[in-house]
């Protein structure tokens, strides 16, 4: 999916949220699925290790 598409989709969402179709939490999940995979590239493994052991 390229940025355009996920742009469109997030404005999809959120007009479903502003309108009380779907919850906060659901919003924050979908939100959450369409970016994974960037997340997932671009976390810091350092950090992340860091964190865990905190």
């Amino acid at each position: 999916m390229n940025e355009k598409q996920k742009q469109k989709e997030m404005t999809r969402l959120w007009c479903k949220w502003n309108r009380k179709e779907i919850s906060g939490d659901d919003f924050a999940l979908a939100v959450g699925k369409l970016y994974e995979a960037e997340t997932l590239v671009t976390w810091n493994d350092r950090l992340e290790k860091l964190l865990v052991e905190a």
